[in-house]
């Protein structure tokens, strides 16, 4: 069979590599491989030679051979970028892997459509696959990286967006930015009126009332620049106002949103923006997997059949962590004057473990059953707790949802059924 390598990429610095197989007989004397890096504007494009020596290659070795003489050949043919999507519309389908970097899942739709199998992996995942190290990082070596580490057989590979989903998560990230400018404005008031002996607190409600009130005691052009700081302030709420309504709007045209609302401390901007980053939940095997690519799992400090579990890894996503982080803050705080499961496990973790940790707990369980409301559809339905006395005490199961029945697990070691 013709095994070829093909490369691809784009965005600040993108790499790719892939490889293709076809079944006839013609071609089986012939064994090339493409691999590529892009770095700037043009794709550098190294071909393999398995079969015969070639005259005018340099000599190269195949990924994974033991040495150099296994009659690999290498020649660096370069292309421009323009060029790409042709070369790749032009070759036979193949398998093409590239790194998780700016464009690459735009290109990934590009290849697709001309019968391309696109397969997406982060880069922390190639990297230990660099032979040079990281002393040695170059263009041709990340390359290589990129095709020793598509074909291990566990590797966990990132799906493709569509563009659908992309135009969905640019209304989190500017409304995003939106939150971010607004809390930089109050800082940069706070430190201003510093300055003149005002200390104000960190709430934002408390910023603008007091920064209002001691606008006359400013001299010359301070009173100007805090005004003008203020009406800034305004123009990125009527913005973040703006974006709540866009959310909104996801929000209900989304089945899988509101299949995500029915849990609480999951509210309109947690659901839409899970389901704009995650897509197809079946990609994750499991509801634990689905929280440690969130980093809500504890890591593991484990040796000679001692096992330690320390913090929370705080791996993937900061922003979907960060969202139900603070939906499970609000849980946690709703908590003292509530009966059902889940608050009376989250208040006996907070009593036990302290507040941050009950915290964590509540936002495990919260992704978890995020992940079986993905992957179950119109079937997950969430369901008052039956056969305990709401008063009861010691370890409650927080909930449980049809068809597939109870979770019994407490949040602090949560194993959905799922």
């Amino acid at each position: 069979a013709l095994a070829g390598r093909h490369a691809s990429a784009t965005g600040q610095r993108h790499k790719a590599s892939g490889w293709m197989r076809s079944a006839t007989m013609a071609e089986q004397t012939a064994h090339d491989t493409i691999r590529g890096v892009v770095y700037g504007s043009t794709l550098t494009v190294w071909p393999f030679s398995l079969g015969p020596e070639s005259p005018g290659c340099s000599r190269f070795p195949r990924p994974g051979s033991p040495s150099r003489s296994s009659g690999d050949d290498l020649r660096r043919p370069s292309v421009p970028r323009a060029k790409l999507h042709a070369l790749v519309a032009a070759l036979p389908p193949c398998t093409i892997g590239m790194e998780a970097c700016s464009g690459a899942h735009h290109w990934a739709r590009l290849f697709a459509q001309h019968g391309h199998t696109v397969k997406l992996m982060a880069p922390k995942f190639v990297t230990p696959y660099r032979m040079s190290g990281k002393r040695g990082k170059t263009d041709a070596a990340d390359a290589a990286a990129i095709c020793e580490a598509m074909q291990r057989p566990n590797m966990r590979f990132v799906p493709v967006k569509t563009a659908e989903q992309q135009s969905r998560l640019m209304v989190h990230r500017a409304r995003q930015g939106y939150v971010e400018a607004r809390t930089a404005l109050f800082n940069r008031i706070r430190g201003l009126r510093a300055e003149f002996g005002v200390v104000l607190p960190q709430k934002a409600e408390v910023v603008r009332r007091e920064a209002a009130r001691h606008m006359d005691t400013l001299p010359g052009y301070g009173k100007t620049v805090i005004e003008d700081l203020l009406a800034e302030v305004r123009h990125l709420d009527e913005r973040v106002r703006q974006y709540d309504v866009h959310v909104q709007a996801m929000a209900r045209d989304s089945t899988p949103a509101q299949q995500l609302m029915q849990i609480a401390g999951i509210g309109e901007v947690t659901a839409t923006a899970i389901v704009a980053t995650v897509g197809n939940a079946r990609e994750f095997s499991s509801s634990r997997q689905f929280a440690a690519w969130l980093g809500l799992v504890p890591g593991q400090y484990s040796s000679g059949g001692t096992t330690r579990l320390g913090h929370i890894t705080k791996a993937g996503d900061a922003y979907l962590r960060g969202l139900l982080v603070m939906g499970a803050r609000s849980v946690l705080n709703a908590a003292g004057n509530k009966t059902d499961s889940i608050s009376r496990c989250a208040t006996n973790i907070a009593l036990r473990r302290g507040y941050w940790r009950a915290v964590a707990a509540v936002a495990a369980k919260n992704a978890r059953l995020a992940w079986a409301a993905l992957t179950k559809g119109e079937s997950f339905t969430l369901q008052p707790e039956r056969g305990r006395n709401a008063r009861s005490s010691g370890p409650a199961p927080c909930v449980s949802y049809s068809p597939l029945g109870t979770i019994a697990a407490l949040i602090t070691g949560v194993s959905a059924t799922a």
